[in-house]
């Protein structure tokens, strides 16, 4: 019975270097500092919201939007 658990085992633990090997072989890419940071700010959700916020408020940002021209609404109904 121990035997066979120790061959479970035995097996497990080749399988898993087996996989640990062949990941570590699929990152050949370097990756230096300044290269991750640029990445991980182009990809930095919080700054592509901001940036969206500011393109919206630029686009709201004229006299229409602000109210300075007047406007005039007509509403119309009927209780039978």
């Amino acid at each position: 019975m121990n035997n066979k658990i120790f061959r479970i085992h035995k097996i497990f633990l080749t399988a898993l270097i087996i996989v640990s090997a062949i990941n570590v072989n699929a990152q050949e890419e370097s990756l230096s500092l300044s290269d991750a940071l640029e990445k991980a700010l182009e990809n930095n959700y919080g700054i592509i919201i901001s940036k969206s916020d500011i393109d919206i408020a630029e686009i709201n940002n004229s006299w229409e939007a602000a109210g300075r021209f007047l406007t005039i609404n007509f509403s119309a109904s009927s209780r039978n």
